[in-house]
């Protein structure tokens, strides 16, 4: 932005939440493109999913849940970057992985809230080894959970929205 050039971001914008807002202020204010990397943006399932709820062919959505499972943290083909993405300040799987899918039940059901969350840590500064959530996505109750450990495969996500009549 400094240059006068568009920006392609990699999230986390940043790693404290002030420079995160202050990086959505600049744009905002400065009107000029920039973007977030989030690779389901255009993913066939949640486009199918976004469908659904704007069609209502289910009828209305009432629950959503992501649970991912990890046979380690990072990932093995992440061993490359382990210095960061196994520390707590700038890693974890929540970060990495699971805003992946907030940002596809956002975009599909509304903005989310908080009801409570909880994160199992290691000793000293190492990310999180499980994590739960209760959130609203709009008026959609929704759980996430996630692990280290537990699966032999490395990476498994599973995310479901349940709808009055059926879930994708």
């Amino acid at each position: 932005f400094d240059a006068g050039k568009a920006v392609f971001l990699e999230k986390p914008l940043a790693t404290d939440l002030k420079e995160s807002q202050a990086i959505v202020d600049r744009v905002a204010a400065e009107k000029r493109p920039a973007a977030i990397n989030f690779s389901l943006a255009h993913a066939p399932g949640l486009i199918a999913l976004e469908d659904l709820v704007k069609s209502r062919r289910f009828g209305k959505p009432v629950s959503a849940s992501v649970d991912v499972q990890f046979a380690a943290w990072p990932r093995p083909w992440q061993m490359g970057a382990a210095s960061w993405l196994s520390k707590r300040a700038e890693g974890g799987f929540t970060r990495e992985v699971v805003s992946h899918f907030v940002f596809a039940l956002q975009r599909a059901l509304g903005a989310p809230e908080i009801l409570e969350s909880k994160a199992t840590y290691p000793a000293g500064d190492g990310a999180e080894t499980a994590s739960q959530a209760r959130v609203l996505f709009g008026d959609v109750s929704s759980v996430i959970t996630g692990q280290v450990g537990g699966t032999a495969v490395a990476d498994r996500n599973l995310t479901t929205v349940a709808f009055e009549k059926g879930a994708i």
